[in-house]
């Protein structure tokens, strides 16, 4: 829960289609274990990734299930260890990667969590993202991979952790798959007064259906706004009310 002025909104992405295990070239959950099949490589320090282990200063752990991976070390020194995925054959294309995490900062020191991308079996790599700032609450990423490079038979997804001794980086639910005909909005905010909010997402669309209410909102079947741009203002609000709203695009 985010608290806005006077009015309370939980994000959620509720209606979009999202990317499921199904048809997935790589899935991971952490629920057999850490590193499960991902390849682990330390740096000197030989620090593992492990399973809701370490300081994780109050962010939600596991993010499902039974076990999500952190990482984690109790000092100032840099320590850097990577989760890699196997090979894999993505060279038809049209495949995205879909995560979620978080990396809340402790004081001044923020672990960071770098994301990249290799086409030749892991000699060469690209940057498909680094969060180098707090993240607190479990956000859900969406990343189209043919965005970053040329996808080949010999690609690999690679996930680093940097600890400098701020909270635990917190990853699952990793999945590299085909895309959906729709990708699912992302970063959800809310700017908001006494009785009305502007809602804004980010996406590739252009159309979107969107669905506000009083907290708890049931996933809902259709938008009460439907056929809307990239935000949207709702008015006649309840002021020190909790609202959800979701957004799907069309």
């Amino acid at each position: 829960m985010k608290r806005l002025l006077l009015i309370n909104f939980l994000f959620i992405l509720g209606l979009s289609l999202g990317l499921t295990s199904l048809n997935a070239q790589f899935s991971e959950d952490f629920e057999a274990g850490v590193p499960g099949t991902f390849t682990q490589v330390t740096d000197a320090a030989a620090i593992s990734w492990g399973s809701c282990s370490g300081n994780l200063g109050g962010q939600t752990c596991p993010i499902g299930g039974t076990a999500s991976a952190t990482f984690y070390r109790a000092s100032f020194t840099e320590t850097l260890t990577s989760l890699s995925t196997p090979t894999m054959d993505l060279s038809a294309g049209g495949f995205i990667l879909t995560f979620d995490h978080s990396q809340r900062a402790w004081g001044s020191d923020q672990n960071t969590l770098l994301v990249e991308l290799s086409v030749d079996g892991g000699t060469s790599w690209v940057t498909i993202a680094n969060y180098l700032t707090s993240i607190p609450a479990v956000t859900s990423e969406s990343y189209s991979l043919d965005g970053v490079a040329a996808l080949t038979a010999t690609s690999v997804v690679r996930f680093t952790g940097r600890s400098v001794w701020g909270y635990a980086i917190v990853l699952d639910n990793v999945v590299v798959g085909p895309a959906p005909a729709c990708l699912a909005p992302t970063a959800l905010t809310a700017a908001a007064s006494s009785s009305d909010a502007t809602l804004s997402w980010t996406s590739t669309e252009t159309v979107f259906d969107v669905a506000v209410g009083v907290a708890p909102l049931a996933a809902p079947v259709a938008g009460d706004s439907v056929g809307v741009g990239n935000n949207l203002t709702v008015t006649g609000l309840t002021p020190n009310t909790t609202y959800e709203y979701y957004v799907r695009a069309d």
